[in-house]
């Protein structure tokens, strides 16, 4: 079994325990199901005197599920829509896409 292979499998293997069931929604096609991984990594600002704490959401999916994601597609994760804000970006081992998003 070649490393590709075994890093699909763990990969695989987060989706469906950590994944959550959501709705790509594309111009290009239909909408289809799939399984991601939110995150909310949050950073601290400084204005002046005071600091400022955001949220960015990002979403995380397949290549193999979602294999040409573009720029203001669409992302329905537990009754919330998501905008694809920037291009999105493939992980090292080209097996999942990292996105930043921004609520609808």
């Amino acid at each position: 079994m070649d490393s590709r292979m075994i890093f699909s499998r763990a990969i695989d293997s987060q989706f469906t325990r950590l994944g959550r069931d959501a709705m790509y929604v594309s111009s290009a096609s239909p909408p289809y199901e799939c399984r991601v991984i939110p995150r909310r990594p949050e950073h601290l600002l400084s204005l002046g005197e005071h600091r400022v704490h955001t949220e960015d959401p990002h979403i995380e999916f397949r290549v193999s599920e979602i294999p040409s994601p573009v720029k203001g597609d669409e992302i329905i994760v537990d009754g919330r829509t998501y905008r694809i804000e920037e291009e999105p970006r493939l992980d090292q081992h080209q097996l999942i896409w990292h996105t930043e998003t921004l609520p609808v």
